[in-house]
């Protein structure tokens, strides 16, 4: 597993972006509802 994850360190990168884009867009959400 850890070597997969070193060899694919720019799609990790990627992904950790995307989830805190999509985390920011539920706490705009939520600050919206509220």
């Amino acid at each position: 597993m850890m070597p997969f994850l070193l060899l694919s360190m720019p799609l990790v990168q990627r992904f950790i972006l995307s989830s805190q884009q999509m985390y920011i867009q539920l706490m705009l959400l939520g600050i919206k509802v509220l």
